[in-house]
């Protein structure tokens, strides 16, 4: 019989800084509970937008200064919905190869 249990799908890479500095982080998929909020916001774009950077900074798995610096980093110098979008595409090849 198989066996099932709550599971986040996850993965571990390094963030490299823009001052060379690398780190090791945890990216861990979105529960239902945030998914389920994000759907439930209405057509306010500004709300939808903090809400992405909001779940960003809770499914990484980093000291809260390395996940404050990254955020800080990928607002200021990148685009972080951008780098939200292909943290989620590395969990599709996890899912897709399991």
């Amino acid at each position: 019989m198989k066996k099932f249990k709550a599971n986040r799908k996850s993965f571990k890479f390094e963030y490299e800084f823009q001052d060379g500095t690398v780190e090791k982080v945890e990216y861990l998929e979105p529960t239902t509970k945030q998914i389920d909020k994000g759907i439930s916001l209405d057509d306010d774009v500004t709300k939808r937008l903090t809400f992405t950077k909001d779940v960003l900074k809770q499914c990484l798995r980093a000291d809260d200064d390395v996940k404050s610096k990254i955020i800080e980093e990928q607002i200021n110098d990148a685009n972080i919905y951008e780098f939200k979008q292909q943290l989620d595409e590395e969990l599709g090849k996890l899912k897709k190869s399991a």
